[in-house]
């Protein structure tokens, strides 16, 4: 196809990382293509690029799952054989807390990306018709929408934090952490920009509402109507050890449900330019969709008799930062679109939902940080 006529290519791009990967402009003039050339029906290209983009982000965010992964290892090793005053620096608390942090959100988001995978396995079956799994897929773009935000942001976070254990030897050529930290950063912005998905995530979310396909407009109705009963409502009894996190996933569903149809009745159509609330919208959603995921797996776990101290830890970790994070999104998106005692009181409401616990989080890292060094790198495999 290099040979067509009008198709020519630009001068190569030398580039911050991925040095290895062919990086240059293709020029389309007048480019006639041949019937047998032709991928699907004519005029209808938009429909597999843009499916391509959601399969795309899905993969892009799981790979980048593996190589935070492989950055965790690295770094553990480096703080393992790394000694100042007369220690390794992986006994140092500051230490413990970016390798614990590194696992944990590991953790949380491969769970969001297995349980995607099942839902878009699930649906397709066995029918390979092309039709039909090009459906299924469009069926779950927000989550792997969601999958590739969140699994370029964790590699990105791994590849900061690993050179930063890595001292000022990790600014050097000779150590691969490196390369992982130029690499990492493109994550961000090809596959669509994270800004422009986390902007279609409550977006995708609130048309399939409108459609029919989901009942997030109506449930967010029925909760403002009865916001000071949303509070005051008895915790259900779960006998669990992670039953503290169960609750706290089911009022952070809530809160963004009262934003979602509350943002939306306010604001209608403006909500589009309101980017910032839209970005806050997405946010909790995002770490909601992951810390229930990490829970789902870690229940499902614990009901098969597995032993699962450390995906409790995990679990137990991720949540209660993301509770933290919830309740200041939240704060900061309702004072952007609501007012006088209105503001009060959803505020009030989130406050109330987002109360965090006693729970250690300081000693549940360094439980985590412990059983990284001991295995090495990522120290979960089930």
């Amino acid at each position: 196809e290099r040979t067509f006529d009008g198709l020519s290519t630009g001068a190569e791009e030398k580039k911050m990382g991925i040095k290895s990967s062919s990086t240059r402009q293709v020029i389309f003039d007048n480019v006639k293509v041949p019937v047998e050339n032709l991928l699907g029906e004519v005029g209808q290209g938009a429909k597999i690029a843009f499916n391509i983009l959601n399969t795309g982000r899905f993969k892009l965010g799981a790979g980048c799952v593996g190589g935070a992964k492989d950055t965790l290892a690295i770094a553990a090793k480096y703080a393992q054989e790394r000694v100042q005053f007369g220690v390794p620096i992986a006994s140092f608390g500051l230490i413990q807390e970016k390798l614990g942090e590194i696992a944990l959100r590991i953790y949380a988001v491969e769970s969001a990306v297995y349980r995607t995978a099942g839902l878009i396995d699930e649906a397709i079956g066995g029918n390979k018709a092309p039709a039909h799994q090009l459906k299924c897929i469009e069926e779950y773009a927000t989550e792997c929408s969601i999958i590739k935000v969140m699994g370029s942001e964790l590699l990105d976070f791994a590849a900061d934090e690993g050179l930063q254990i890595h001292g000022g030897y990790g600014y050097s050529q000779d150590y691969e952490i490196e390369r992982i930290y130029r690499d990492s950063r493109i994550n961000r912005i090809y596959e669509g920009t994270n800004e422009i998905n986390r902007i279609l995530i409550p977006e995708m979310l609130v048309k399939r509402s409108q459609r029919g396909e989901l009942p997030l407009l109506d449930a967010a109705k029925k909760l403002s109507l009865n916001l000071a009963g949303l509070t005051a409502e008895k915790e259900p009894e779960i006998s669990s050890t992670l039953a503290t996190q169960q609750n706290a996933i089911r009022h952070s569903r809530n809160i963004i449900l009262l934003l979602l149809g509350s943002a939306g009745q306010v604001l209608g159509d403006r909500l589009r330019q309101e980017q910032e609330v839209v970005a806050r919208l997405a946010n909790m959603i995002m770490v909601t969709y992951a810390g229930e995921s990490a829970l789902l797996r870690t229940l499902k776990l614990q009901n098969r008799g597995e032993d699962v101290q450390l995906q409790e830890a995990m679990t137990q970790a991720y949540i209660e930062s993301a509770l933290a994070q919830i309740r200041q999104w939240a704060l900061e998106a309702t004072a952007r679109y609501l007012q006088g005692d209105v503001l009060k009181e959803f505020q009030e409401v989130v406050a109330t939902l987002t109360q965090t616990t006693t729970v250690n989080t300081i000693q549940l890292r360094r439980q985590i940080a412990e059983a990284v060094l001991k295995a090495n790198g990522y120290p979960v495999d089930y």
